[in-house]
This record gives C-alpha cells, sequence and structure tokens, in this order.
C-alpha cells in the first residue's frame, strides 16, 4: 500500500521552492510518492492506495476519475501530523476566499478553517462562503479545459458554473467582487482564486505559501 501526493501544476509553478520543501517533508515523513499532473496519473494509485491533494481541482478529477482510493486534501492531512512545525502569524487580518470548485467538499472546508486558526490568522468570512462559494477567479468566465468532459463529467460540466465572457467583462466582474473584502490581503487556497483576486486590485496569499515557510 502506498501514499500519493498531487501537489498541484499550477501551485508548482507558482512556488517550486515551497512545494519541493513540502514533498521532502512528506516524503522523509511519510514515505509519500509525489505525482505530476492528475490528468495523467489519476490511475496510478489503485486500491489499497491512499491520495493527498492539494488543489482543488486535482481533487474533483481524482474522485470522479480515480479507482475509488481514499482521499483527503493535504489540509486535513497535515492537521493529524502533530509534529508539523506550524508557523505563528501573530494574528494577522486576512479576509478569506473560498473557491467555487470545494463547495462541496466539507472535510476539505473545515480543514482550512483549522489551519487558519492553528496558525493564528484572524481570517474574514465572506457572505458566499464553503457551500455558497461562487468564485473561482476569472475561470468561471472562460471556456474550460477540454480535459473536464473526460476527466470530470459530472464535477465540472454537469455541475458545472462556467459562463464565458470577455476579457473586458472579467475584468469588470473581478473588480466589482472585490469591493466585498474586508482586507487588502486575501487567503485562498486554489492559484485560480489567486489570478482573480489580483485582478480586483488585492493582494492574493496562498494558504500553502504560509504554511511552508517554516520548512
Amino acid at each position: 500500500m502506498s501514499m500519493y501526493f498531487f501537489p498541484g501544476c499550477k501551485y508548482r509553478a507558482h512556488n517550486p521552492e515551497g512545494t519541493q520543501k513540502l514533498e521532502q517533508y512528506l516524503n522523509d515523513r511519510f514515505g509519500t510518492i509525489t505525482m505530476d499532473c492528475c490528468s495523467m496519473d489519476f490511475d496510478k494509485p489503485t486500491l489499497p492506495d491512499s491520495v493527498i491533494f492539494q488543489c482543488p481541482t486535482c481533487g474533483l478529477i481524482l474522485s470522479e476519475s480515480g479507482s475509488g482510493y481514499p482521499m483527503q486534501s493535504l489540509y486535513e492531512f497535515l492537521l493529524s501530523d502533530h509534529d508539523y512545525p506550524w508557523p505563528d502569524y501573530g494574528a494577522a487580518k486576512m479576509t478569506l476566499q473560498d473557491c467555487w470548485r470545494s463547495r462541496n467538499n466539507i472535510d476539505h472546508l473545515d480543514a482550512i478553517r483549522a489551519v487558519i486558526k492553528k496558525m493564528n490568522i484572524q481570517a474574514f468570512e465572506l457572505e458566499c462562503r464553503r457551500s455558497k462559494a461562487d468564485f473561482c477567479g476569472a475561470t468561471l468566465y472562460r471556456t474550460p479545459s477540454e480535459r473536464y468532459q473526460t476527466l470530470a463529467y459530472q464535477n465540472l460540466v454537469v455541475n458545472g458554473n462556467f459562463q464565458p465572457c470577455s476579457e473586458e467583462t472579467q475584468t469588470r466582474k473581478m473588480l466589482e467582487h472585490g469591493k466585498q473584502y474586508a482586507t487588502n490581503d486575501i487567503l485562498c487556497y486554489c492559484t485560480g482564486c489567486m489570478e482573480g483576486i489580483k485582478m480586483s486590485g488585492h493582494n492574493p496569499i496562498h494558504l500553502l505559501d504560509l504554511m511552508v515557510s517554516t520548512l
């Protein structure tokens, strides 16, 4: 039985150094096997293997196209690691932006908030949060990836919320969305959300960037 870790292609591109440190930590401590892309490697784990995912889209693809192996988000997994070197951010104030892609994963959403509390961050919640989350940056206003048709048809096509529009309209929607933020620093856990937050004129902070700062 093996434990596989999917860090997310876009997060790896965003923070290659942090990803490498995290991969090394997980491998040294738990013997995890790091995978490259969920779209190509979703069928590599097989029962009784287990999977740890970080990216919301990875979670949806792996749950739908995988072989039914047990899965949990990285945030859930690290909360159970009693020796993880959690940083302390001194009650820093940030606004939490939930991702539409994670809206139905209650355990993931709960873990996100537990991690935030663990790192001593004061997070302001939005009205459209958790199961009501309706944001994934400008990605919901672009033509969805063709891979969704075969890898996450139910999660991202049947239950999708994509409304493609012009780049000008995308920018306008992001600026409008940003008006509800209570702080300039916006905490999120999705690279698509990060892009949209930046378009709104605010400072996006990926939760995992804060978590790996002490590795």
